[in-house]
Parts: C-alpha cells; structure tokens; sequence
C-alpha cells in the first residue's frame, strides 16, 4: 500500500488557505483560539513563510503521487504571494517579520538588534514585531518595523514558483519567477561572493553577513561568473567548508560561533537545498556536487538527525533527533 502521509501533509496545508490566496504558516486545528493573543485572529497566523509547496509537489508528482487537485490552490497561492509583497523599486518579494524567513535568528538581521544579538532578548523582540504587522482580511501585508527583501526568500519563491510552472505550464507565473531572478541576481556583492538583502523602497543593502542561505540563490541564478564566484566562496575553507560540512556563517565573518544558533552552526535543509542546486549542474561539477551531498550525509547522521549540528565537530545541536529522514534518504539517493 503506498504511503500518503506526505500528500495528506499537503491536504492539511492547503486547508488552510485563506480566500485571498494567502498561506498561513500556522494553522490552529481544533483550538482556533489557541494564539488569538498574538495573532488578533482565530485560527491562524498572519504570517507566511518560504512557499516549499512547489518543490514538494513536484517532487510527489515525480514520485507518482496524484497531486492535481492541489495544483490549483498551489498556483493561487504562489501568484498571491508574489504579487501581493512585490516591492515596485527592487522587484524583490518582501518579508513583514523575521519568522517568515525560516532563518529568524541569522545575523542578517542585526540592525533589528539593537543591542546586538541576544537570544532571549531577540526572541522579545519578535513577539514584539508582530504587534507593529499591518493585517488585513487576515493576513500581515505590512510592519512599520521591519520589511526587508532577502535573497534566501526571493531565491525560494522564484525556484518554487518554477517548480510549480513546471507541473502546470502556467507561463505568466514563470515570468513572474524569472524577473525576481533578474532582480535577485543584481544584489550580488564581490567583496564577499555572496547575495545581499535590500529594503523595500531604497533598494539600499540591508545585510550582507556572508551566511549559508545567502547562497541560496544558486537554485535559479544565471549568471555563471556570479554562480561560479558562490560556489567557489561555499568550498572555500576560509570561509564556509568545514571537516562536517558548511558554516552556517563565514567562518572569517565577526559573526561566526560554530556551535551558534543560526551564526555558525550547519542545518541540513539549507545543505540539501544547496546539494539540490549542484546536483541540478547549475554551474557545479559533478565532483563538487557530490561532495556537497557527502558532507550533507555526514553531518546529519553524526549529529544524530539533530535540528542542526556543529561543523567543526559534527556535534548535534538543538532538537535531537529532529528526524529529518526524508532529506537523509534524498541526499542518500544517488550515493554510491
């Protein structure tokens, strides 16, 4: 009998949609109240996060599972979300809170920490920046406070949104992805081989830390100068390759802690969604992307499939285990 958990996984999500198109990236099953207190809605957040439904989709339709009656709502949402945070000077998809990120605790938010990192102080302030969102019919649109566009969310939207164009030929949702690339690809900064953050309006470098998911635009970037500079920065053991796998800050960035929780640290989807990009050839040798999928390898099994690990030492950190199998047997796939 074939596992559906995966495509009922889907399902759930889905059932959240709110009419607009907008994804919510908590919803309150049964205790629609639960959070009311932050949200000022019942039953879901007014946040999103990074649209991975396109990937998924496309990886369960590879895999021979039914997932048509999903497409629609998949391709509702991503136009939504794209049009709907769409900053008019960059071109660039905005975010309204840190936790939309799923990197909320990278130093690329440090001119949000205004005492510099602390991590119960931050974790304070984010409740905090919830209450300056701007929400309408349900969903957050604005924040006074903090709207930035990163390159680790354009990157997934725009390679989300192809994933999805491929499973539905829709070609104006591929246009919309191919122009957040030609906008993404002008933020690259040489001095450190990686892509900046901009604000909204100004267009101005908000960070440019030198960070693991600021090299997730290796998914869909074009620029084979840029690409091969990225990759080269990434294998770099001055600054990300490590013994167990990749920092998840520039080991020669101020900012760098090994052990740190999101300065430092490696966490294994960032690693297969960059063993996902080699493996796809764009601008990576084979060589190279086989080594990307081998030290994803080991250092998920040597942190015990922990939340993520120690590069220096493949130490497990945070939540362990966090069970990240599925990436485990994707990564493991085309091993020898």
């Amino acid at each position: 009998m074939r596992d559906v958990r995966a495509l009922t996984e889907m399902e759930s999500l889905f059932s959240g949609q709110l009419a607009s198109g907008f994804m919510p990236n908590m919803l309150y099953h049964g205790k629609p109240r639960a959070n009311f207190w932050l949200w000022r809605v019942s039953g879901h957040s007014t946040i999103t996060q990074p649209p991975m439904y396109g990937h998924a989709l496309k990886v369960l339709s590879e895999r021979g599972y039914d997932v048509e009656h999903l497409l629609t709502p998949a391709t509702r949402a991503m136009h939504h979300l794209i049009d709907s945070r769409r900053d008019a000077s960059t071109g660039l998809v905005k975010v309204v809170h840190p936790w939309e990120t799923g990197c909320d605790d990278s130093p690329r938010w440090s001119r949000w920490m205004r005492f510099g990192y602390h991590r119960k102080l931050w974790n304070i302030k984010k409740f905090r920046l919830v209450r300056s969102l701007t929400v309408h019919g349900g969903e957050g649109i604005g924040n006074r406070k903090f709207e930035v566009c990163p390159a680790s969310f354009n990157a997934l939207v725009a390679f989300n949104a192809l994933e999805l164009a491929d499973l539905t030929h829709d070609q104006l949702l591929r246009e919309k992805a191919q122009d957040i690339v030609r906008c993404l690809e002008l933020t690259w900064q040489p001095a450190v081989r990686t892509w900046a953050d901009v604000l909204p309006g100004s267009g101005a470098v908000s960070s440019a830390v030198p960070t693991l998911e600021s090299l997730l635009p290796l998914l869909v970037v074009r620029n084979s100068a840029r690409a091969r500079a990225a990759w080269e920065n990434l294998f770099d053991p001055e600054t990300f390759l490590r013994p167990w796998g990749f920092a998840g800050v520039a080991v020669n960035d101020p900012h760098y802690k090994s052990d740190g929780y999101w300065f430092g640290g490696c966490w294994p989807q960032l690693c297969y969604l960059l063993s996902l990009a080699a493996a796809r050839g764009l601008h990576c040798d084979t060589e190279r992307a086989e080594q990307v999928r081998r030290l994803s390898v080991k250092g998920i099994i040597s942190s015990g499939l922990s939340e993520y690990w120690d590069p220096e030492d493949g130490r497990g950190l945070g939540a362990s285990p966090q069970s990240w199998s599925a990436i485990l047997i994707e990564l493991l796939r085309d091993c020898d």
